[in-house]
């Protein structure tokens, strides 16, 4: 088994390393993709129906924000929702599934919900032959290769340059994620002193927020951690009464305008980690999947199979 994870102490592990591989092929195999038709059919559309579970369900929300930033309007639905609470669908809307194995049920039922509804649909996918692949009009692959992990790393990272490559064009900078990557003894350390910690909360605003809540996914899938997403100026109105000493903030952004938030943070002593606002969101929750791995395996739980959660592994 080692011999199969290359060395790594888990296949979590492996994945996380595959991620710079990972965003060079994405970026590599979109260069020479054809994209007109899809964006022309986003363009025209005066709604963008997103669906999703889970890890792409986060993905969703960070395709929504980058929808906005030129200037189309768009909705996110957790996928087992559509059917029972179906969405508001005019004429000329699209919809847009997000899945990493492409066999996702409530996915599917949420697609074909669409599709009768008679939509334009796009599926975001790590596997080509898939019965989500096969049953959109465009499938936009992500090449993330198979992932053995039950928590999502490289997919979601996949998952996200795809969607930020079909709405906003390749990204100009690039990507950190060595750079990242190389910090893991210093997150390691991080993950013995905070093993003990009761409870862990990540805020950030914009995409920052969308980030916290992946991040929490990736700690309370592996570490059974009480572990939370909020949008930074939330603190105020709830989570505020968590703090204490055995509480660990970890917060997105730049710093200056979080200077409120970190002053509350520690007033109440509770611990604080901040991460810095230059990083783009891949590079940011590299840091989160780091230490999730770290944590768990602080715990001595099993990284790869958390209690029960299963995935369908193909590809």
């Amino acid at each position: 088994m080692c011999k199969i994870k290359n060395g790594f102490s888990s296949f979590m592990e492996k994945e996380i390393n595959e991620i710079p591989e990972v965003i060079s092929r994405v970026k590599q195999e979109y260069k020479t993709k054809d994209m007109s038709e899809v964006r022309a059919i986003i363009q025209a559309a005066p709604f963008v129906h997103i669906a999703a579970c889970g890890t792409a369900y986060h993905v969703g929300l960070m395709m929504s924000r980058y929808l906005e930033e030129i200037g189309k309007r768009s909705k996110v639905y957790i996928a087992s929702e559509v059917a029972t609470s179906p969405p508001l669908i005019t004429q000329d809307d699209i919809s847009v599934v997000i899945t990493q194995s492409g066999e996702t049920g409530d996915t599917l039922n949420a697609l074909e919900h669409f599709k009768k509804q008679g939509l334009k649909t796009i599926a975001i996918c790590n596997v080509d032959e898939s019965t989500i692949a096969r049953s959109v009009d465009f499938n936009l692959s992500t090449f993330a290769g198979p992932e053995i992990s039950i928590a999502s790393t490289k997919a979601y990272c996949a998952q996200v340059l795809v969607a930020e490559i079909l709405v906003k064009g390749m990204p100009d900078a690039d990507c950190r994620a060595i750079e990242v990557i190389s910090k893991s003894p210093e997150i390691k350390k991080k993950a013995k002193r905070f093993k003990n910690i009761k409870r862990i909360l990540f805020l950030g605003k914009g995409e920052d927020y969308v980030t916290s809540l992946e991040s929490a996914l990736k700690v309370k899938e592996i570490t059974y951690l009480h572990c939370e997403g909020f949008a930074t100026g939330e603190l105020w109105h709830g989570p505020l009464s968590l703090l204490d000493s055995k509480t660990l903030c970890i917060v997105y952004g730049d710093c200056k305008k979080s200077i409120d938030t970190v002053a509350e943070v520690i007033v109440r002593n509770a611990n604080i980690w901040h991460v810095s606002g230059d990083y783009h969101p891949i590079e940011k929750i590299i840091h989160a999947q780091l230490f999730a791995l770290y944590l768990s395996q602080e715990k001595g739980l099993d990284t790869d199979k958390p209690r029960n959660l299963v995935k369908s592994v193909v590809g």
